[in-house]
C-alpha cells in the first residue's frame, strides 16, 4: 500500500471511482482528474497492483471489499478537503454545477 500512499492521482482516482459503481474509463478518470492520461493510466495501474479495483473490458470499478472501503475513507482523509470535494463534485453524475471561491472553497 507504499505506493498508494505515495501517490497522489492514484488517491485521488481511488475517491473519483467511489462515485461510479458501475466504473469508468481511464479517459474518463483523467477528465475528472484533470491530468494527463498517461498519469491516469498511472494512477489506475497503482490502485490496481494494489486489488482495490476490477478491470471489465475498457472499465475500471472499486472492488466490493472491506479493503477497499478502507483505502476509499483513507484517500478522503489524505487528499485536501477542497481536492476531494473537487473530485467528488466531478466524478457525481448527480452534480449539475459547482463552483469555488477565490480561497477555493
Amino acid at each position: 500500500m507504499s505506493r498508494l500512499v505515495a501517490s497522489e492521482h492514484g488517491l485521488r482516482a481511488l475517491i473519483a471511482l467511489s462515485q461510479r459503481p458501475d466504473g469508468l474509463r481511464p479517459a474518463e478518470v483523467a477528465a475528472i482528474l484533470e491530468s494527463p492520461f498517461s498519469s491516469a493510466e498511472r494512477a489506475l495501474r497503482v490502485v490496481e497492483d494494489e486489488g482495490l479495483v476490477e478491470q471489465q473490458d475498457r472499465l475500471v470499478a472499486l472492488a466490493t471489499d472491506a479493503r477497499t472501503r478502507a483505502a476509499v475513507r483513507f484517500a478522503l482523509a489524505m487528499v485536501t478537503p477542497v481536492e476531494a470535494l473537487a473530485v467528488l463534485a466531478r466524478a457525481n453524475l448527480a452534480v449539475e454545477f459547482a463552483g469555488a471561491d477565490e480561497q477555493g472553497s
